[in-house]
């Protein structure tokens, strides 16, 4: 490939984004320290959305050519250059799974699923699986006719599993699956949470977690007995022991994979919608999340002073550690010095332990999903971009909010194009 040919396009590029950056990053500053006045000027605008089309073009030639690492040394990546290609061909990169080298996220929504990405030097689109999770040796696909996984199929939830013959009789069973959500357990068994219901698939049979008999049957009054679950989530402890699951109508549970017994029950705690749990990696702590609209309240708890626990709604508790006011959270991933979560606005935020925001970065659109092996953290958009950040192995110059992260690559799985392009 010719790399003369686009001197002027890339110099072009890289001024007018240095300029962007730089006037960004001054009013970020002057915002922070003045507590964001009423006469605060404009935000600066990125003004290279003229030459994103024809940037495009040199993305898909690079990517023809395997010259992607010069691609991101002439033309460093952008995300305001592209908002009307986000809004038209962007999709949802979520469900990540990254497990010593291999690395699987689904593109799609789980009502509108294109299929599951394997990514490697290239990455490939299998349209006929799900989703996809590993744990060591164990790889979890989701197929139209069941989880695949050591050599065994286990089938889909109905959806009436876990309630009485009288209660079933009143409900519809599930007509299709989506999968939201699939995670290996150490033992094998398989957690799922689909549009419908949070489940344990295992050879013995599946084991409802979430929603509860007594929550189906109050429903009944309005659901007229279809089965849906609305901001469906779960988490599972390193262990495998403990789950945590909610949805848009419950409060944070706690529950035991092997029985289904409720441990605890509490929240949401100051926003509305309970959306979004995980645990730390040594099971010791947990992030929740709750959501309105695009605002939301995450906080940390100790497991062992949860369980056991029934704390009403929107009530002060001194269990309850940290909170952050910030954003609707769609995913999350821990540290040694604590949890980052992703947010509806874009934004990465590293807190410590007592609540301290320790950096933030900018990915931009809605962060739909995130995970982390080892340095490397793996974050995916609504605007159809994974993202392979490397902690601690910044500044990276071209990258907003200064963080000491460093973008080592990204992948755009956009509506019509022929492949995935790498930059």
């Amino acid at each position: 490939m010719d790399w003369t040919a686009q001197d002027e396009l890339s110099a072009r590029w890289k001024t007018a984004g240095r300029a962007y950056l730089d006037g960004l990053a001054a009013w970020l500053s002057a915002g922070e320290a003045t507590g964001w006045p009423d006469d605060m000027p404009e935000q600066p605008t990125d003004t290279r959305a003229e030459l994103a089309e024809d940037v495009l073009k040199v993305v898909r030639a690079a990517n023809a050519a395997s010259q992607t690492e010069v691609l991101r040394e002439r033309f460093p990546p952008a995300w305001e250059p592209f908002l009307d290609t986000f809004e038209e061909r962007g999709q949802s990169v979520r469900a990540l799974s990254a497990h010593d080298g291999h690395l699987a996220v689904v593109i799609g929504d789980p009502w509108d699923h294109v299929g599951v990405a394997r990514i490697g030097e290239r990455a490939l689109i299998d349209a006929g699986c799900l989703a996809e999770s590993r744990r060591d040796d164990l790889v979890a696909t989701a197929k139209l006719d069941g989880v695949h996984i050591d050599g065994r199929v286990l089938p889909w939830p109905t959806g009436l599993e876990g309630v009485s013959a009288e209660l079933a009789a009143s409900l519809k069973p599930a007509e299709a699956i989506s999968v939201v959500q699939m995670q290996v357990l150490p033992d094998g068994r398989v957690l799922i949470v689909t549009g419908f219901g949070t489940f344990i698939l295992a050879t013995t049979g599946v084991l409802r977690l979430h929603p509860p008999e007594e929550t189906l049957a109050a429903q009944l009054q309005w659901t007229e007995g279809d089965l849906r679950m609305d901001m469906g989530h779960a988490a599972v402890t390193p262990d495998g022991k403990i789950a945590c699951v909610g949805d848009q109508g419950s409060a944070h549970r706690l529950v035991d994979t092997t029985t289904g017994e409720a441990l605890a029950s509490f929240g949401p705690i100051e926003s509305s919608y309970p959306h979004h749990a995980s645990f730390s990696p040594d099971g010791r702590h947990l992030l929740v999340n709750s959501c309105h609209f695009y605002n939301g309240s995450s906080h940390v708890v100790r497991v062992s002073e949860m369980l056991g626990a029934t704390i009403p709604s929107h009530t002060e508790d001194g269990r309850y550690l940290r909170s952050d006011n910030g954003a609707r959270v769609y995913g999350s991933a821990w540290t040694s010095d604590g949890p980052i979560t992703g947010d509806a606005y874009g934004y990465l935020r590293a807190w410590s332990m007592s609540g301290e925001l320790l950096w933030k970065h900018f990915v931009g659109s809605n962060i739909t999903g995130m995970t982390m092996h080892g340095s490397l953290l793996y974050v995916g958009t609504s605007a159809g971009v994974l993202h392979c950040l490397e902690i601690d192995g910044g500044p990276d110059p071209w990258a907003i909010g200064g963080s000491p992260c460093r973008e080592r690559w990204r992948w755009l799985f956009w509506k019509g194009e022929a492949t995935p392009l790498k930059w």
